[in-house]
């Protein structure tokens, strides 16, 4: 479909493939339209602790472009408890 359609494309929580570093440079050289994003973060930051720091640096650095950096979490005001949401998502990062 990236091929067929050439629109940007998020692949998200870092194409669903975060401890495959390599598929990821595979998956961004052949296509120029494709973004991935580092959300879901345990998940996302459990798999890249098992890279190297330089292959890491390699990676980022290379796609520094098209690596998006955020967070899924979405909170309303029904989360916010005594003017801050800390308690329920601190967990989270």
């Amino acid at each position: 479909m990236l091929d067929r359609f050439q629109v940007p494309t998020i692949g998200a929580h870092m194409a669903g493939s975060p401890e495959d570093l390599d598929r990821l440079d595979g998956l961004l050289i052949r296509h120029s339209n494709l973004f991935i994003d580092c959300s879901a973060t345990r998940w996302i930051v459990r798999a890249l602790s098992e890279h190297t720091m330089e292959r890491l640096q390699k990676f980022f650095t290379q796609w520094s472009e098209r690596v998006l950096f955020g967070s899924e979490n979405v909170v309303e005001d029904r989360h916010i408890v005594d003017g801050s949401s800390t308690d329920l998502y601190a967990s989270r990062y």
